[in-house]
């Protein structure tokens, strides 16, 4: 992974990027080198440089050569890759290696827990808001949660809602020892904390970038009678600089105070498509900026509030947001870019963009589709051709050139991730019936991918699920849909089985090796079941394919129904006190028998006799039928 350089300091100089691939030049013993060589050198160089303010070598070349327009190489891959100083996929990526005797692509690493740092910038979906809190689905599966700002005290349904497309900035990614209830073993709890304040997403941008019709975070100051004073917290501009006219509001608005609590669940009622409050966090389009004449009398920024059916075909045009001076931190995830295919990489794309400047890359979850079935596309793939990097029969020719929107953002590593799923280029939440019911059992699903050591992802039978309907105005990619390989990739939907949640095994940890091998890429799972659809933002099920998880009658407490009699559910503990803990369901719902319900009598003489009784029947392991006398 590269340094980051601000500025060339002296002689040193970056090594080259491993992706450009370029021969080592031996030194010659003979000090008057040849021009040809010292071209190429001087070329070589060039690559590595700085790509703020260039090397020393290129800066001498320039101006010997003031005036006369260079050449472009009639190879392209050479000129993208010369014109960026980032390493093929940008960062987070294993650099492909050749050698004379293999050669082995890129890989792209996943965006896990562990790879989170502070200032990382991620698209997010609002999965659940409450006063003191909000639930974002995020990338990779993972989930974060926004706390209430306490300084302000607005609560945060008055802030974001349900449903919300929004960036995301990463405060902290902690793991805290969490001590459960029942008095068992501590539980590690892993914590993502993220914020949507604008002084954090705007962290960067000065006034002196900003720019007609591009898109910024800003927080509602207050509401006027004409319109609301917007606070977009950048540097240089003053807190009332910017102002949102109510006839700059596309489609239909409704203005609550800070008194009306229930406003925010009659939202979809009335219709209303935004929501007008004191601290409600939008993302504004620029309409017009102050003009720069000595004689100008108000100094105010104009912003309008679009519809997700205007914003969501906003592309981002590389001229212009690099003469403003942007750079790979003010780089925000929702933004919608024109991207080339640069390299294919083991589990995805890897791509450069905004006029070759960055690099950044498409993991094989967010192509679009999943491993296709041979039978679909036998007509135009042979039987000998394997489709385990389907990617590299789809992106080809005029399909290199494609529209993906940004959905995460680190600076410091320069991780730079896109996504060409449909719902996140259309910036609309899936609809519920898209993916199975939770607590359904699936059967015959296929192995699309396999993670070794965490899980695999599996893909559901046709008949499973319905084809999300995206609207036929968001119109990105057509070249794609005109491609019989891609087109049966995208009408695949897939859950995912946790390594945990995958095999009934007596040891704690399923073994890696017997992992693998039960789910070999393209093995067909006899049956798994639902557990959760909570990741909106992939749209991907979390599921299970252990037989005690699919046979359990309870998977979660809202299943439990007082006066019902669960059968052969396994004691887990016995308690000191007299009581037993049973396992009600395989995924971890636990009951209490407390020790007046162990007999059917009480007794005051000797107990040890009942004890032993009690030892012997409810031993840790042994099987008793219950029933549920009460869910708290």
């Amino acid at each position: 992974m590269e340094e980051e350089f601000s500025f060339p300091r002296g002689g040193s100089e970056r090594p080259p990027a491993a992706s450009e691939q370029v021969s080592t030049i031996k030194k010659g013993k003979d000090s008057s080198a040849s021009s040809s060589s010292s071209k190429a050198n001087s070329r070589k160089r060039s690559n590595s440089a700085d790509f703020l303010f260039g090397s020393k070598e290129e800066k001498k070349k320039r101006t010997k050569t003031s005036g006369k327009k260079t050449s472009s190489s009639g190879n392209n891959s050479k000129v993208v890759a010369s014109s960026s100083a980032l390493p093929i996929g940008g960062g987070g990526v294993l650099q492909p290696v050749q050698s004379s005797s293999s050669k082995k692509p890129a890989f792209i690493e996943s965006i896990s827990f562990q790879k989170l740092a502070k200032g990382t910038k991620l698209l997010g979906i609002v999965r659940e808001v409450a006063k003191d809190y909000a639930v974002v689905s995020l990338p990779s599966m993972l989930t974060g949660f926004i706390r209430k700002d306490t300084k302000l005290g607005i609560p945060l349904n008055k802030v974001v809602s349900v449903g919300q497309f929004l960036a995301v900035v990463v405060v902290k990614a902690t793991s805290e020892t969490v001590k459960t209830k029942d008095g068992g073993k501590p539980q590690m709890k892993r914590r993502i904390e993220v914020s949507v304040s604008p002084s954090l997403m705007n962290n960067g941008i000065t006034m002196d970038m900003l720019h007609e019709q591009m898109v910024i975070r800003g927080k509602i100051r207050s509401v006027e009678d004409h319109g609301c004073i917007v606070d977009l917290q950048v540097s240089g501009l003053g807190g009332t600089s910017c102002f949102l006219k109510y006839e700059n509001i596309d489609g239909a608005y409704k203005i609550i105070q800070e008194e009306d609590d229930e406003e925010e669940d009659k939202q979809q009622d009335e219709g209303a498509e935004f929501i007008l409050n004191q601290g409600r966090i939008y993302d504004f389009t620029i309409k017009s900026l102050p003009g720069k004449s000595k004689n100008e009398a108000i100094n105010i920024i104009q912003v309008e509030l679009e519809r997700v059916k205007m914003r969501r075909q906003r592309t981002v045009d590389p001229a212009t947001h690099l003469s403003c001076g942007h750079t790979i931190r003010t780089l925000t995830p929702g933004m919608l870019l024109d991207v080339d295919v640069e390299h294919f990489a083991r589990n995805g794309l890897c791509v450069s963009l905004l006029g070759n400047v960055y690099r950044g890359s498409i993991d094989s979850g967010h192509l679009g589709g999943y491993l296709p079935q041979q039978d679909k596309v036998k007509e135009i793939v042979n039987k000998s051709d394997s489709l385990e990097m389907w990617w590299k029969k789809v992106f080809v020719g005029k399909n290199r050139k494609i529209r993906a929107r940004l959905i995460a953002v680190d600076p410091g590593t320069k991780i730079i991730r896109l996504s060409l799923l449909p719902h996140i280029l259309a910036l609309e939440r899936n609809d519920e019936d898209d993916l199975p019911a939770v607590g359904s059992i699936i059967e015959n699903a296929r192995v699309v991918r396999l993670d070794p050591g965490v899980g695999a992802l599996l893909a559901l039978p046709e008949k499973s699920h319905d084809n999300m309907d995206i609207d036929e105005e968001v119109g990105e990619n057509e070249g794609l849909k005109a491609n019989a390989i891609f087109t049966a990739a995208s009408e695949i939907r897939c859950a995912y089985v946790h390594i945990s949640k995958a095999i009934d095994v007596d040891e704690k940890r399923t073994p890696e090796a017997l992992f693998s091998k039960t789910f070999a890429l393209n093995t067909t799972i006899p049956k798994l079941r639902i557990l959760s659809k909570s990741n909106w933002l992939e749209n991907v099920a979390s599921c299970a394919t252990a037989e005690s998880i699919i046979s359990s009658a309870v998977l979660t407490h809202s299943d439990l129904i007082p006066g019902t009699v669960y059968k052969s559910v396994p004691v887990i503990a016995t308690l000191e006190g007299g009581g037993v803990l049973v396992q009600l369901g395989g995924m971890g719902v636990k009951g209490f028998i407390p020790a007046t319900h162990i007999f059917d009598k009480t007794s005051s003489g000797d107990n040890s006799y009942r004890n032993k009784i009690r030892m012997e029947k409810y031993k840790v392991g042994n099987k008793v039928d219950v029933r549920c006398l009460e869910v708290k």
